[in-house]
């Protein structure tokens, strides 16, 4: 009979995946000419990873989904960040599913250029505000 993995276990690989879409995202900012269609690829993707990975900490299952909404609904109220779950709704267009990378640009009906930045309301965070983020997210996980 094998041993039960370890929660942490289940949850680091979730969290490390996390990690890695926010050096994307610093490194992109970082750039002399920000890939903006990248930068909201990587936010998306990071914002499903860490969500995947609460649940996964709470041990709860979740579909096959990269919607972050759906996702974030999964999580028991007393577990929820605080924070406004709009601004998820706005990241969802980002995912592989949500058709940017294939159909064009949601918010005007254009191809996405790799420079355009993306129009208001969408906030894209700035470099500075990643390290307080990651450490509100760990400190929520462990």
């Amino acid at each position: 009979m094998s041993e039960r993995p370890k929660i942490e276990d289940l949850v680091r690989p979730w969290v490390e995946k996390a990690e890695h879409d926010l050096l994307n995202i610093e490194n992109n900012l970082a750039a002399k000419e920000v890939p903006w269609d990248t930068v909201s690829f990587h936010a998306q993707q990071c914002a499903e990873k860490y969500l995947k990975a609460l649940l996964t900490f709470h041990r709860i299952d979740f579909p096959k989904i990269h919607d972050l909404t759906e996702l974030y609904a999964l999580l028991p109220k007393d577990q929820r960040v605080d924070f406004d779950p709009r601004l998820l709704e706005q990241l969802n267009p980002y995912s592989i599913e949500g058709g940017t990378l294939a159909s064009g640009n949601r918010w005007s009906g254009k191809k996405p250029s790799a420079l355009s930045k993306p129009p208001e309301p969408f906030a894209t965070p700035s470099a500075e505000s990643f390290p307080e983020n990651r450490q509100a997210a760990q400190v929520k996980l462990y």
